[in-house]
């Protein structure tokens, strides 16, 4: 009798266990159209952007021109490595570059040189310094021309800031 009891329950157990997909995305659908109706469903991809307005504005500013911290890795990489002379570009600096101020100003003088001899990540991110205003005066038109030229030799980030800076 109890073995018939113990099958039983079993049974019971793992008929309940069979999920059905379909049914489930309907129950997730419509608990998230009860708990927030002003949000579409798909904009909740986006984590809590979907829930408050200005922190997605601003998600989207920094999506439109991610800051430089990216590359700050691959610049301290290079920064210690010697030319064929010996020096470094740490040798430029007082101090070796520690401590050294940020100068957007200066880092536009030297964009532009080394954009002029066609390094397309330097292009890009001078096309992102006067979408920024920093160490120039913000101008979209100027940086959608810097960012254009990046995309027309091929730098991947490039077409899609010039489709968000667009929108600008």
């Amino acid at each position: 009798m109890k073995s018939w009891l113990v099958l039983l329950m079993m049974l019971s157990v793992f008929t309940r266990a069979v999920a059905d997909p379909e049914a489930d995305r309907i129950a997730f659908v419509k608990f998230y159209e009860q708990r927030f109706p002003n949000i579409e469903v798909a904009a909740h991809k986006d984590g809590t952007y979907a829930l408050d307005a200005a922190k997605r504005e601003q998600w989207l500013e920094m999506e439109d021109f991610p800051p430089y911290e990216i590359a700050v890795d691959e610049g301290e990489s290079l920064f210690s490595i010697p030319f064929a002379n010996g020096d470094r570009y740490a040798d430029c600096f007082a101090n070796d570059g520690l401590g050294v101020k940020q100068n957007y100003r200066e880092a536009v003088k030297w964009f532009r040189n080394a954009a002029d001899k066609g390094d397309v990540k330097v292009i890009f991110n001078l096309g992102v310094m006067h979408a920024n205003g920093n160490g120039v005066q913000q101008n979209y038109t100027e940086a959608g021309k810097w960012i254009r030229k990046a995309a027309d030799r091929g730098h991947l980030g490039a077409k899609a800031a010039l489709e968000r800076l667009k929108k600008k």
